[in-house]
């Protein structure tokens, strides 16, 4: 990603967000929780690990019994 280009972020460190239900099973894991890292999806390698392209953003949500997982903003909603 250019270094000329702002991002904008759905959502910052601590919101509380819920994962769609439409959303993978594998991002299932963790129903409700709050942002605890963001991240842009810079490389091929990791654009093809979740299946989104390079520029997309990645949070990392922490469930409340400490368990956390890293999911595409597009499987976030606010809550």
């Amino acid at each position: 990603m250019a270094t000329d280009q702002t991002v904008s972020y759905k959502f910052v460190w601590g919101d509380s967000v819920k994962i769609i239900e439409s959303a993978p099973k594998k991002y299932l894991e963790v129903e409700l929780g709050s942002v605890c890292a963001i991240r842009l999806i810079e490389t091929e390698f990791v654009s093809t690990e979740f299946g989104e392209p390079i520029g997309s953003i990645l949070y990392l949500i922490e469930g409340s019994d400490g368990e956390a997982i890293e999911i595409p903003e597009r499987f976030l909603i606010a809550i």
